[in-house]
């Protein structure tokens, strides 16, 4: 987009394109349909993480099941 960006912080993108649409995926668990952003993309890259196979409401539930409830662990 041309914007500058501020790169001594870590970011690829300017605000406004990191919220748009990289990919949309499909959640293995629950069949629905999720985005993932371009900021999101850069920051799992950038952390050696794999791209999400599961949307943030399937994610979040697995997340709360392996603490017994507690999120503060």
């Amino acid at each position: 987009c041309g914007k500058v960006i501020d790169v001594a912080l870590g970011h690829s993108f300017c605000a406004e394109c990191a919220k748009k649409v990289f990919e949309v995926r499909t959640c293995k668990n629950c069949g629905t349909a999720f985005e993932i952003t371009f900021g999101e993309m850069d920051f799992m890259q950038k952390n050696d993480m794999f791209l999400p196979a599961h949307c943030k409401h399937c994610r979040a539930s697995k997340r709360e099941r392996s603490t017994g409830g507690d999120m503060n662990v």
